[in-house]
């Protein structure tokens, strides 16, 4: 149910090298049941596409970074979802990603454009993903936000870790 590779930027990057967590401890940690129960033949309830924001912010390639700022600062969110001319995601800039890539090393943000900055080919789920599977994805990868795809890998919303576990909680 989940969509997309791992990436070598921060915000989808998974850590060096497999972790070595037990299992139980791994999934106790983000409050999941183990992909054991679904196996059981018990099913893994709550869409992500009923827990999702459906009000994500978006922008082409060629947006600036200056442009992306106020666009977060305006909407009050942490990331913006780089999208093609058919909706589809096709990479992510978060909050982190201006200020380790760019402000860190001194790039002009009105020169810097979001290809230069964004995690390419996020991690993506589908709106029918399981809202504990899109969980595990995430802990797994590292990540704390990942676009919701529908018919066709359009982008529908966006899922938090924070979202996430409040559906479940």
């Amino acid at each position: 149910d989940c969509v997309g590779a791992p990436h070598p930027h921060a915000e989808n990057a998974p850590r060096e090298g497999p972790r070595r967590v037990r299992a139980e401890a791994r999934f106790l940690l983000v409050g999941v049941p183990e992909p054991a129960a679904a196996a059981s033949g018990e099913e893994e309830p709550m869409p992500v596409g009923d827990h999702c924001t459906r009000r994500v912010a978006t922008a082409r390639p060629g947006a600036t970074i200056r442009e992306l700022a106020v666009q977060m600062d305006g909407e009050g969110t942490g990331c913006v979802v780089i999208v093609d001319s058919t909706h589809r995601p096709i990479g992510i800039v978060t909050d982190r990603d201006i200020a380790m890539r760019v402000l860190r090393r001194r790039r002009n943000a009105d020169a810097t454009v979001a290809r230069d900055v964004m995690t390419e080919h996020p991690i993506r789920v589908r709106e029918q993903t399981p809202v504990p599977t899109a969980l595990r994805r995430m802990h797994g990868e590292g990540v704390r936000r990942v676009p919701v795809v529908g018919e066709g890998g359009k982008l529908v919303g966006i899922v938090s870790i924070d979202e996430g576990l409040r559906a479940i909680a």
